[in-house]
Order: structure tokens, then C-alpha cells, then sequence
């Protein structure tokens, strides 16, 4: 999934959306990650997730994702990071409406 990411970003850094925006990816303490991925800009500016508990596990994993339509976020613990960057893959691919997002 990093591969996927790291293509998408490069393929947005051809004109001034990487003077004003991008991606931040930082962990968190308990532990986990949590990254911001800004839509302005971009084909799938506008869609909009509302804060989602994709799922929990007994074994501790967790995902929870949301869109204002300028940013996408996720938030997970310490080894759900690509299932995060999935959703991502998912918004960016397809209409979104499998990981409940609502279109521009």
C-alpha cells in the first residue's frame, strides 16, 4: 500500500498543490499512527466520510477513518497502517461508496 501512496503523492506534486499541501503520517501513544492526506485540489475534493469506526478487534486492532472533504484521516493502531492506506486507495479508485464515503 505504501507503494500506491507514494504514487498518488508524486503524481500531485506537478504544479503548486505541494507548496500548500500533502501528507503527514505521525504515531501515536498508544500506540499507533495517524495520517492527514489533503484532498483540496485534487479529483475527490468534496467527499466527505464522517468519522468512522471501521473495526475493533479483541487482539487490540483498531481503524478509524473520516473526510471533511479537504482532508482524510485516519487513525489506527501500530500494524493497521496499510489497511488505512487501503481506504485511502478506496476513495481515490473508485466512487467510495464501499467505505461509506459520500461523493462530490
Amino acid at each position: 500500500m505504501m507503494d500506491f501512496l507514494q504514487s498518488w503523492y508524486r503524481s500531485q506534486c506537478d504544479g503548486d498543490w505541494k507548496h500548500e499541501f500533502g501528507i503527514r503520517i505521525e504515531t501515536l501513544d498508544n500506540p499507533g499512527w495517524n495520517i492527514e492526506i489533503d484532498l483540496t485540489g485534487t479529483d475527490v475534493e468534496g467527499r466527505t466520510l464522517p468519522k468512522t469506526d471501521m473495526w475493533k478487534s479483541p487482539g487490540g486492532r483498531w481503524l478509524w477513518l473520516s473526510s471533511d472533504g479537504q482532508k482524510f484521516t485516519a487513525s489506527c493502531d501500530s500494524i493497521s497502517m496499510d489497511h488505512a492506506i487501503l481506504r485511502f486507495k478506496e476513495l481515490m479508485e473508485g466512487d467510495g461508496k464501499g467505505a461509506g464515503f459520500v461523493g462530490s
